[in-house]
């Protein structure tokens, strides 16, 4: 009768230890998963917002680039369809440079292209500029 007795209170207390352990396992991993999640999630907006500067400045050499083949004036400047698309919220800015005081008729016009867009609130915009320099005789804002 005593070793039916010893047998039941071990397997008892292995029960026992097992769900203290099980507790346990839940409770670190619970603080593992808090504290992974939000860095993942740093990690996915920084690489979304690495890859809209990449494309970013790809746009923005592609529409220089057009400027330059077509003379295009400023106000007909606008992104592809495809860049449109993908970050629908983005914004194109074109605004010329001032001239400086002491400036020459050698000096070229610049245009400073900028794209823009929203972040999380309470986040600054994301924008990334290019400055193209117009040649002489393109025609001008």
């Amino acid at each position: 009768m005593m070793k039916c007795f010893e047998q039941k209170k071990s397997t008892f207390n292995r029960r026992g230890s097992l769900l203290t352990e099980g507790i346990i396992a839940c409770i670190i991993l619970g603080v593992a998963i808090g504290m992974l999640v939000p860095g993942l999630a740093a990690i996915n907006r920084q690489r979304q917002a690495m890859r809209f500067d990449t494309l970013a400045m790809i746009e923005l050499n592609n529409i220089e680039a057009s400027i330059r083949k077509h003379k295009t004036l400023s106000t007909d400047i606008k992104v592809s369809e495809w860049f449109s698309d993908r970050y629908s919220e983005a914004r194109l800015a074109v605004e010329p440079l001032p001239e400086p005081e002491d400036a020459t008729k050698d000096i070229l016009d610049g245009l400073r292209l900028t794209i823009r867009r929203p972040q999380a609130e309470f986040m600054p915009d994301q924008k990334v500029s290019v400055v193209v320099w117009r040649e002489e005789g393109e025609p001008t804002p």
